[in-house]
């Protein structure tokens, strides 16, 4: 198999029978330093995940799926339920991938061990799965007890994955990571390694615990919120305060963008005790609204800078 399947089978491989849903923490190691997790299902149901197919459902795009869902057995488009990806820190080693959904395992498998770096053992009562992209990155797989499937950067990453799901160490609790149940969850600690080196409000981040950001569409309404919650109070003060001049800076840029006035008229700021939280509550008519005027800015942008 070449390096293009065996890296498409990377994230392909990841489509399962379990079905999708908000964020599974049983599933998700207590050592875990990021998390990302979005609800497929959720999501093509509402009208801007239906926007957002629609993208990708022109005539051309149709037909190379239409290959693709041939050789493995699956719509990407409408076979994948959910996606979590988490890592101790920000290297790709680290990281474990989960996907629930639909699949043909045995289908799956045989494109796979036609990669010459595959091979496989068990671990236990699981089959581990290996082999190496055209890129030369290793990566590790295997169909857990609940349909899930389990795709790791490591071999390392994928037995504490199989740990976890054994019970053999503990998960993440709600408590440590409250972020409910949501269409779309980023959550990063501030123990991240290298966040607080990369972004220019290190040493506000370093007065942080956490960070999270969520995204929801319900009843036609779309919801986010991005939320840090400080070490003190006078870190989360100056949270808010920054907070509030990003507030200050998008009511200005209406004068250049009339279109983004209604959304940024609807961002909110608040403080409770050492939370801050910056959210948005708008019809979601008003978000695909946006996404088909960026569309249609492109051409004039691409002209512009030619």
């Amino acid at each position: 198999m070449n390096g293009i399947w065996a890296g498409g089978l990377a994230v392909l491989l990841a489509a399962g029978t379990a079905v999708g849903g908000g964020i599974d923490l049983r599933q998700v190691p207590a050592s875990a330093q990021w998390v990302l997790h979005v609800d497929l299902q959720r999501l093509r149901d509402g009208t801007i995940g239906q926007r957002m197919l629609a993208d990708v459902n022109d005539e051309s795009a149709q037909r190379r799926f239409a290959a693709l869902t041939a050789v493995l057995e699956l719509d990407v488009r409408t076979d994948l339920n959910s996606i979590t990806v988490h890592g101790g820190d920000g290297k790709r080693e680290d990281s474990v991938t989960l996907v629930k959904g639909r699949y043909n395992a045995q289908r799956l498998l045989t494109l796979l061990a036609a990669n010459e770096s595959y091979a496989c053992e068990w671990v236990g009562n699981v089959e581990l799965h290996r082999w190496v992209d055209g890129k030369g990155a290793e990566s590790f797989g295997a169909f857990l007890a609940d349909g899930t499937v389990m795709i790791a950067g490591s071999r390392d990453a994928a037995m504490r994955a199989l740990d976890l799901a054994e019970g053999r160490i503990p998960a993440m609790s709600p408590e440590a990571m409250p972020v409910g149940d949501h269409m779309v969850t980023v959550y990063g600690s501030a123990r991240l390694s290298g966040m607080n080196e990369a972004n220019p409000h290190a040493a506000l981040l370093k007065q942080s615990e956490h960070m999270t950001l969520t995204m929801d569409e319900r009843n036609g309404e779309f919801v986010g919120a991005v939320t840090l919650k400080a070490r003190t109070d006078e870190a989360s003060a100056q949270m808010e305060s920054i907070a509030r001049g990003l507030q200050a800076l998008m009511s200005l840029s209406e004068q250049e963008r009339p279109e983004l006035a209604r959304v940024s008229k609807s961002v909110a700021v608040q403080r409770d005790g050492l939370a801050v939280t910056m959210s948005l509550n708008v019809p979601a008519s008003d978000i695909v609204r946006l996404m088909d005027e960026e569309k249609a800015r492109k051409p004039r942008n691409i002209q512009s800078v030619q």
